[in-house]
């Protein structure tokens, strides 16, 4: 079923146990994913708001936060980068463990930006919520506090069922938080029919209350002439040959066991097929970098966090 028709057909059901005769329908979206680089989450919300503004003739589609906010998030996100960065690596030798002293502050401040922060966004949040909204629609797990009839999209539970794979301070937040975002929401949207089984089994959620949709390919996303694609690859100093992984370096990807089965390849394949990551260093990602800088896999090569009009060349 479409995305548009499961928050349409939300908001007229309420507005039929109330009562109402249907009216020009508003839905309120939170776009705070899509401030600042982009990772899976800011795409599928842009993307989102792209395809339903398209779609919704009968329908305003307004997203939070305005001009302000967003660039205000943008710079906590890359202020936050580079704290967790401090807060996690040593300032020295690589091989020196920082003193709690020297971890302590940036921890610190890193917990008073988020405090201020959240209450803000969520002020500024509710009094756009009381501008005659029929719908909100959370894309991001925990949808902020509001009256609004709410519809969230879960994109997977590996917070509570693996928070070993995540810092500490995000799993904090899910435990504070996303409890309490579940009793909020009327619906839940889930990527893939494994991730909507998960959620049914693990929250103890009715079938009718996920509905699986699937994401689509934004556009962009399709295959080149052979020119730009070479040409695009010699920008980027790549082979015309290699093994492609695009996402945030961190323990939930896997990545140290793509890493392990790399180095197991014949060093003549490796020669001839280069491993490319891309992607931003994310938190606890010590062990892929040993892995990268180790002399077993130095055909491993990080392009780091590369810019949307290149990725249709590298895939």
């Amino acid at each position: 079923m479409p995305t548009r028709d499961i928050l349409v057909g939300a908001a007229d059901w309420e507005r039929a146990c109330a009562g109402e005769a249907y009216h020009f329908m508003r839905i309120l979206v939170n776009g705070l994913a899509a401030a600042g680089p982009m990772t899976g989450i800011g795409h599928y919300t842009t993307q989102l708001l792209r395809c339903l503004r398209a779609q919704a003739e009968d329908a305003e589609i307004y997203a939070f936060p305005n001009r302000w906010l967003r660039q205000a998030r943008s710079l906590w996100v890359h202020l936050r980068s580079r704290l967790e960065r401090r807060n996690e690596q040593p300032t020295d030798k690589a091989a020196e463990t920082p003193s709690p002293q020297k971890r302590g502050w940036h921890g610190n401040v890193l917990r008073a930006l988020r405090s201020s922060g959240q209450w803000l966004l969520t002020r500024s949040f509710q009094a756009v919520c009381r501008s005659g909204f029929d719908l909100y629609h959370e894309p991001n797990y925990i949808p902020l506090p509001s009256d609004l009839p709410t519809v969230a999209t879960v994109h997977d539970l590996s917070v509570l069922l693996h928070p070993e794979w995540h810092p500490a301070d995000r799993v904090a937040h899910f435990e504070r938080r996303f409890r309490r975002g579940l009793k909020q929401c009327r619906h839940f949207l889930a990527i893939s029919e494994f991730a909507r089984q998960e959620i049914l089994r693990t929250l103890h959620l009715r079938p009718d209350q996920v509905t699986r949709t699937y994401m689509g390919i934004r556009p962009g996303l399709t295959p080149l002439p052979e020119h730009q694609v070479q040409q695009a690859l010699r920008q980027l100093h790549l082979p015309s040959r290699y093994l492609l992984y695009v996402g945030t370096i961190e323990p939930r990807k896997n990545l140290a066991t793509l890493l392990c089965a790399y180095r197991a390849l014949d060093a003549r394949i490796r020669r001839a097929y280069p491993l490319v990551l891309v992607g931003n260093w994310g938190w606890n990602a010590g062990e892929v970098a040993r892995l990268l800088e180790s002399k077993e896999t130095t055909e491993g090569i990080h392009l780091g966090y590369v810019p949307e009009g290149s990725l249709a060349a590298l895939y």
